[in-house]
């Protein structure tokens, strides 16, 4: 478990064992992804479900590895990856999170089937439907 999650409220930890992995990508820093609340609602809304273990992801801070806050597993253990984009600064972070977790940001060069390190990739958030134009040249 990351140091960050020794003092927050809310986490949860969940057994994988017979479960979809879901990471839940935010774009930005720890504080500025824990004060979105749309971001909390999802966090919350997936893991009330008993066959989904979601897991989060931040921008990484200082060298620190890029790997989920909870179990700290890397993004290829996911096969479906969700991300919140807020401003469109968002853009060159979520691109720069993928490549760290080793997931091409292109959708185009990814293989057709999900597989290791080639998940489905689901953006929402306030960035994604207020300006959408750049989404069809990013392909993510």
């Amino acid at each position: 478990m990351h140091p960050l999650l020794t003092t927050e409220t809310g986490t949860v930890r969940k057994k994988w064992k017979g479960r979809l992995p879901v990471a839940l990508l935010y774009p930005n820093t720890y504080p500025l992804a824990v004060s979105n609340l749309g971001f909390q609602l999802l966090y919350r809304l997936l893991n009330a479900s008993e066959e989904i273990v979601c897991e989060r992801f931040v921008y990484p801070q200082d060298r620190e590895p890029f790997r989920s806050l909870e179990s700290s597993r890397p993004l290829a253990d996911f096969p479906l990856v969700f991300g919140s984009i807020s401003f469109e600064q968002d853009y060159a972070h979520l691109t720069a999170m993928l490549v760290a977790g080793g997931v091409a940001p292109y959708a185009a060069d990814r293989p057709g089937e999900i597989a290791p390190g080639s998940p489905l990739v689901v953006l929402g958030g306030v960035g994604v439907f207020m300006n959408p134009e750049p989404w069809p040249y990013l392909q993510i």
